[in-house]
């Protein structure tokens, strides 16, 4: 049986954060459309595989504020 692919972001709930991989910037969660996510950083091109759950990120760095600020830059891996 083959796994099933869940996207990260989609079905999270509102309020929520999104930490965008290509800019590392966390960000209210948010869609452009029913079922894509896209980066809201004007200058950052980030797509819906960049989408990381906040709360993902958080794991792996517990000192990380459970509610960022919008446009927060955070480093996957400590600031």
């Amino acid at each position: 049986m083959t796994e099933r692919y869940e996207h990260p972001v989609l079905g999270v709930e509102h309020g929520a954060h999104t930490w965008c991989l290509h800019c590392e910037r966390v960000w209210p969660t948010r869609r452009r459309a029913e079922s894509a996510w896209h980066c809201p950083d004007e200058d950052c091109d980030g797509s819906p595989l960049d989408a990381w759950r906040w709360e993902r990120v958080r794991e792996a760095n517990p000192e990380y504020p459970e509610t960022p600020a919008s446009g927060e830059l955070r480093g996957l891996y400590g600031s």
